[in-house]
């Protein structure tokens, strides 16, 4: 027969275990609820006199030190965890098998069945309440758990600062042996799927509406969109000469009501800039004598990019380059079309400002069965205007374009196509241009 530490010790043990538990969750809630928070939200909390908030975002502004502190804490717990809990629950359940006879069997037999169900059963415990339980709350209640957690790991991390800067100088000095930058070591790049999980997860716990998650997988699919995807093609764009005057930019204005308009020399392919109406209208509040005087001096410069430059980068050049409209150039120099702030935002929340004045124009309800449309909207929105699946291909992007690829010729006015139960009919043509284009179901 085996000696058996008495209950006493095996009830303090298992009290410290059950602290090592609390302790590991502790540290794991801090650390997903720290890269989970909204920044937005906690500086707003912090302008409003918060002190939790403004710690966490004190530790946001040091999240690799913080972090690190978090990792020392979890580790630290389990290892406790591993040294104590085994022994003493695999001892705890041998002590009751043999002393109420259970099984009759030799002590050895017992201790190592008793030493497995103890590994399972501190490993089962230790994943649910030490690990995914802190994981999963600290994710859903981000703000609270960080406010809550955060005065704790800034001492935590005060104590034992030299061991955190010894570990995080090794792990530095590791990663450059193998070709890794240090400064990017904590950072991780989540895949275009892993992000639309992401996501989809977030509307389905509440977290999003459903016209937010929409918005969200949009732009993200917006990022990775060619210039040439988004853009005003070369033949829709209305410019106007460098030489004109603000008489003629009014008449042109009138015509076509835009919010800017570019500016070309001698012709499109020769775009030079462009030209803002709020411009020309505080002008004309300040000094109504001026509809005579030259554009020129009203112009802001622009910039060129090629058609397969991607729309996520390209916003945020716009944007820090304080560029509004950009000009997209095709291999041989010429313009292949323009994009601008707008028509990137429209691609996420849908048509805004105003490109309402023009959707009576490019979508029409004629009936029940059949509608109008003009030939340069996009097939991917006709396809959720109708729920249909027409075919979207890297050739086109438009209803003429998709026309043009299956005709494979010019049509004139009255051609017609039939697709599955759909029957196109072009109804307008401007040149060679699909103007407008009837749809009808035919079933």
């Amino acid at each position: 027969m085996m000696v058996y530490e008495p209950f006493g010790i095996i009830f303090l043990k298992l009290l410290v275990v059950a602290l090592l538990l609390f302790t590991n969750g502790f540290f794991v809630s801090f650390e997903y609820s720290l890269v989970s928070v909204r920044r937005s939200r906690i500086e707003q909390l912090a302008s409003q006199g918060s002190i939790a908030a403004a710690l966490v975002r004190r530790l946001l502004d040091q999240t690799d030190r913080y972090l690190a502190a978090s990792q020392l804490g979890i580790t630290m717990s389990s290892l406790g965890i591993g040294w104590i809990a085994e022994e003493t629950v695999a001892h705890l359940l041998s002590a009751i098998v043999e002393k109420w006879q259970l099984v009759f069997v030799s002590n050895a037999t017992i201790n190592l069945v008793a030493l497995v169900v103890a590994f399972m059963l501190v490993t089962g415990l230790h994943i649910v309440l030490g690990e995914q339980a802190p994981k999963i709350f600290a994710i859903r209640r981000a703000e609270v758990v960080s406010m809550l957690t955060s005065p704790a790991i800034l001492w935590f991390e005060r104590f034992f600062r030299p061991f955190t800067w010894t570990l995080a100088s090794a792990t530095r000095m590791v990663l450059r042996m193998v070709g890794i930058k240090a400064e990017s070591a904590h950072q991780h790049m989540y895949s275009m799927e892993e992000l639309k999980y992401f996501i989809s997860e977030s509307q389905k716990l509440g977290l999003l509406h459903p016209e937010q998650e929409e918005m969200a997988l949009r732009a993200l699919e917006l990022a990775t969109k060619e210039a040439k995807a988004v853009m005003v093609p070369r033949t829709r764009i209305v410019s106007i000469d460098e030489n004109s005057n603000i008489e003629d930019f009014l008449k042109t204005f009138a015509q076509h009501p835009h919010a800017r308009f570019p500016v070309h020399r001698q012709s499109t392919d020769n775009l030079v800039g462009y030209v803002r109406i709020k411009d020309i209208l505080m002008a004309l509040a300040h000094d109504p004598g001026v509809r005579q005087q030259s554009l020129k001096s009203f112009v802001k410069a622009t910039m060129y990019v090629p058609e397969n430059k991607r729309v996520g980068d390209l916003f945020v050049e716009m944007r820090d380059n304080r560029v509004q409209l950009a000009v997209v150039v095709e291999e041989f120099g010429g313009t292949s079309g323009i994009i601008t702030l707008e028509e990137m935002a429209e691609e996420v929340v849908g048509r805004v400002g105003e490109a309402l004045m023009h959707e009576s124009a490019s979508f029409r309800v004629v009936d029940e069965r059949v509608i109008e449309v003009s030939g340069q909207m996009k097939l991917n929105e006709l396809n959720k205007r109708l729920r249909v699946r027409l075919p979207e291909r890297a050739e086109y992007e438009t209803v003429a374009g998709f026309l043009l690829y299956e005709l494979r010729a010019v049509p004139s006015a009255g051609t017609k196509y039939i697709h599955d139960y759909l029957e196109f009919t072009v109804t307008e043509m401007h040149g060679a241009r699909i103007s407008k284009v009837r749809v009808t179901k035919l079933t």
